[in-house]
């Protein structure tokens, strides 16, 4: 297998705004990372610096081109939040769905899924994309989670062989070589980054039943979930309009066909200058690139109808949710963190208030009165943020830091990727979370 493309940044503080991602066309995976110390340079041996893989999972439509800005700042924003003393090197790792970054149809935007970052066409499924040989879109949830679990630990297995071509890699330090992965999805990537975490536990279970106790390679310490549609969609907002649609038979493939014959004979261009009207030109490009696809309409309806009919009841067990006992696996419960919005299209108040009171509680930096100030703006160090009515203050009793924080984000849209103030308050809140699973590690 082919090591992973690697984007090497300057040890330098982050720019004012993130670079300016390419806008000839749109990446199928994007993989940032800042192997050089952040520290300044010293003489003498240095300490062994551990790695940090943060794996994003995107929503439907799920391609990666739509969090070029969130990753950037997420990367840039990263290291420079901790003190030059710890030692850590963080990398991101995101990938588009597969089946949605397919060949364009027009020549303005014209690619094929081509190879990125050492990864096989995953549009065309197969073994490349963790699917089974030969598979074509549409793909269900269950498929997009076989190749979503399949693509982290393939990347994970492309840094080892990468480091080994480059002779980096030291035996003696195996266990420090891996890297601490924490999971980060948005929306249906939320739901789908709790099924990955749930399958790993498993196998360290299986694992753990053996004599040998061979452990899975890897160690998920924590996800956080962005917007997360993990129970009840079907009760949301959009989630009744959808059902609604989708009881018209076949109307995946219709509404497929009829895209397609309102914008084939369309220029890409034209497309491309109208669409512009009602988002940024990064969004727009990328939205241009998923309407003229062969498959984007069809697989994103498929996928919608899926997530309508199987994500219901909250099905994961405290194992998973964490308990106030230890788990009994060879790995601690990872760290979880959900931050949700308020009046979110996608994600009931009743199903969000649900799920925060069952299984959340209130983190210990942020409070029910916390504000930017009278802002109307939300910029990047400063989201408004806001906790259920019924949260506990920040002396919450220590016997219930087990359960995952919940926070509740205003003025941030469901869909934040599409604009770049967005991206950057979303970015700094996961920031915020990362660095404090990063603590907790140390």
């Amino acid at each position: 297998m082919r090591a992973p493309t690697i984007i090497h940044l300057p040890a330098t503080l982050p720019p004012s705004s993130p670079p300016t991602p390419p806008i000839t066309s749109k990446p199928t995976s994007i993989f940032l990372s800042r192997s050089d110390s952040l520290s300044p340079t010293t003489t003498g041996p240095q300490p062994r610096r551990k790695n940090y893989l943060i794996y994003f999972i995107t929503g439907n439509p799920g391609l990666i081109g739509y969090y070029d800005l969130f990753l950037s700042y997420l990367h840039l924003s990263l290291a420079d939040r901790l003190p030059p003393s710890t030692q850590v090197n963080f990398h991101v790792f995101g990938r588009s769905l597969s089946g949605f970054e397919s060949e364009a149809r027009g020549g303005f935007l014209r690619r094929r899924c081509a190879p990125a970052g050492g990864y096989p066409a995953e549009a065309a499924g197969g073994r490349g994309a963790g699917l089974r040989p030969g598979a074509r879109p549409p793909f269900g949830l269950e498929e997009q989670i076989e190749g979503a679990e399949w693509a982290l630990w393939d990347h994970v297995q492309g840094l080892r062989e990468q480091a080994q071509e480059q002779g980096g890699f030291d035996p003696r330090f195996e266990d420090d070589e891996e890297p601490n992965i924490i999971l980060v999805g948005h929306s249906v990537g939320a739901y789908i980054a709790m099924e990955i975490l749930r399958r790993w536990r498993e196998k360290l279970n299986v694992a753990g039943s053996k004599d040998d106790d061979e452990e899975p390679k890897g160690k998920i310490v924590g996800a956080v979930s962005l917007f997360p549609t993990v129970t009840h969609i079907a009760k949301s907002d959009s989630g009744k309009k959808f059902a609604t649609l989708f009881q018209i038979p076949y109307i995946p493939l219709i509404l497929h066909l009829l895209v397609t014959l309102l914008t084939f004979w369309l220029p890409s261009a034209l497309f491309f200058q109208l669409v512009q009207f009602f988002m940024p030109e990064d969004a727009a490009r990328t939205t241009t690139s998923f309407v003229k696809s062969r498959y984007g309409i069809r697989q994103a309806l498929h996928m919608a109808q899926e997530e309508l009919r199987i994500i219901t009841e909250d099905k994961w067990d405290a194992e998973l949710w964490g308990a106030a006992s230890p788990s009994p696996l060879l790995q601690p419960r990872p760290k979880m963190y959900f931050l949700f919005g308020r009046q979110d299209h996608w994600v009931a108040d009743s199903t969000r208030d649900e799920l925060i009171a069952s299984r959340g509680r209130a983190g210990p930096n942020s409070n029910s009165n916390y504000t930017d100030s009278g802002s109307t703006t939300p910029t990047m160090t400063a989201p408004r943020m806001t906790r259920r009515s019924s949260s506990r203050a920040s002396s919450e009793p220590a016997e219930d830091d087990w359960k995952p924080v919940m926070d509740i984000i205003d003025e941030i849209p469901h869909g934040f990727c599409v604009e770049p103030r967005h991206s950057a308050a979303v970015a700094e809140k996961v920031v915020e979370y990362v660095c404090e699973m990063v603590r907790a590690e140390s």
